[in-house]
């Protein structure tokens, strides 16, 4: 049961974080804010891994638990804009307006195109890693991998500043990363080769969301700009829970598969789109 409420209410998290700053913050700038993230992250792995061990996977679950819970508390004392001076609008309205927008602009619904694909296709790898450590009877490699990958999203906003790689690239790189990890595992060997690939991974992973939210942001004007976001993650993350199904299906009988069917998939996007129809 708790998976399943999890399940539920992830998908929805990044949706309200963007909805609840991006239109009611004045200067507020994605890109600029998604690699402060990561740096929060490369302990939290490691704790966690040493609660599991340590007490028990409740222990975890409520921690969790009491970080949303409080979070909420705090958000709901914490006045950011005017209410009087919003624009009150239904919902479905709003996601309209929003659509409309997209489709009359090639980029962005290209771009919503291919996100919601990735996170389609992410599902696969998303759910085969927590099971990595059954494989080697090791209970803390998927911490060593939650670390490495955010180690490698880290390496990512330092360089983000500087030149990057287009968005098509990341995702032949992430694909590449995924399919390489899966051979080693395969053959039962490299595993610290594994770690260095996951931390790749995390690496561009961040520059492909920092990429893409960058393209997204540069191509709507500020007053579309929660309209046209709120629409991308709500269609990024309906293809979620079918991917959770679906994959969750077949990983339950070949578990590293899930990398393989991960990387070919990201591969098979970079070359369809971006080298067929470009």
């Amino acid at each position: 049961n708790g998976n399943v409420w999890s399940a539920i209410g992830s998908p929805g998290f990044p949706v309200a974080t963007i909805l609840f700053t991006h239109p009611d913050i004045e200067g507020f700038n994605v890109v600029k804010s998604n690699p402060k993230y990561p740096s929060l992250d490369v302990t939290s792995p490691i704790f966690a891994g040493y609660l599991f061990n340590s007490y028990c996977l409740e222990i975890v679950y409520l921690l969790n638990a009491l970080t949303f819970f409080f979070s909420a508390i705090f958000l709901r004392n914490l006045i950011i804009i005017d209410k009087a001076n919003v624009e009150k609008k239904n919902f479905v309205e709003h996601l309209k307006n929003g659509y409309i927008f997209v489709s009359c602009n090639n980029l962005l619904r290209d771009l919503l195109i291919i996100i919601a694909l990735v996170n389609f296709i992410l599902c696969s790898y998303n759910i085969s890693i927590p099971y990595f450590g059954n494989l080697y009877n090791d209970s803390q490699y998927y911490s060593y991998i939650l670390f490495f990958q955010s180690l490698g999203a880290i390496l990512a906003s330092m360089i983000n500043k500087r030149k990057s790689l287009k968005i098509e690239q990341h995702l032949f790189y992430l694909g590449i990363s995924m399919i390489l990890i899966y051979i080693c595992f395969l053959l039962n060997k490299f595993l610290i080769l594994n770690l260095v690939l996951f931390m790749l991974i995390g690496y561009h992973l961040s520059l492909f969301n920092i990429s893409f939210f960058n393209s997204v942001q540069t191509s709507v004007p500020s007053e579309y700009s929660g309209r046209v976001f709120s629409l991308i993650f709500l269609i990024s993350t309906l293809f979620i829970p079918l991917g959770n199904i679906l994959f969750g299906i077949l990983i339950n009988s070949y578990i590293r598969e899930g990398l393989l069917i991960s990387g070919i998939g990201l591969l098979l996007i970079y070359y369809i789109y971006f080298k067929i129809f470009k």
